[in-house]
């Protein structure tokens, strides 16, 4: 499904979703420099800037509250080598439409704890413009609806519970890809 505007579920989505339109942009989204410069406080703990690398997403920022939800500031590291190849495949190239078409993205997943007990997340990824020939780059803020425990582990993504693209101007996909359930 594609939008022009997302139906959040959460209002800090929402917030950060308002918050990265009202940044001056370069084409149809903010530079990366633009967009640390005016990093706000409410929404900056749980953000990631992902950078591409070949065929890899590095993680460039993880905000704190990542770090904690995560247990390990992974920041410098690839950001799917936990998953298994399927499912990297799929994000990657869901990820490398948001900067190249450029496009938005919001998405309900699932997460499994080391409980196994099932989470919720809201995220939304918007693209970020870069310097001609920096690798391109996005930003990613989510949102957990139920907190595990303190001394429960976030454990690998588990499924997409339903997603929708972001028109920002430059159009979407025809298709959200989804991997295939064993």
């Amino acid at each position: 499904m594609s939008v022009n505007t997302p139906s959040f579920q959460a209002p800090e989505c929402r917030g950060f979703y308002e918050h990265w339109q009202s940044l001056p942009k370069n084409g149809l989204a903010p530079t990366s420099e633009t967009f640390l410069d005016a990093a706000h406080p409410v929404y900056a703990p749980s953000v990631y800037i992902l950078e591409f690398s070949d065929s890899d997403i590095i993680i460039r920022l993880m905000g704190t509250a990542l770090v904690e939800r995560w247990k390990k500031d992974r920041t410098g590291e690839c950001f799917l080598t936990t998953q298994d190849s399927e499912v990297k495949k799929v994000f990657v190239i869901n990820s490398s439409q948001i900067v190249n078409i450029p496009c938005g993205l919001r998405a309900t997943n699932q997460f499994l704890l080391s409980t196994g007990q099932r989470v919720s997340t809201e995220a939304i990824a918007l693209p970020l413009t870069a310097a001609h020939g920096r690798p391109l780059r996005f930003v990613s803020y989510s949102h957990m609806f139920e907190k595990p425990a303190d001394d429960e582990k976030v454990g690998g993504w588990e499924d997409v519970v339903d997603q929708e693209w972001i028109n920002l101007g430059a159009g979407v996909p025809e298709r959200f890809l989804v991997r295939q359930k064993k």
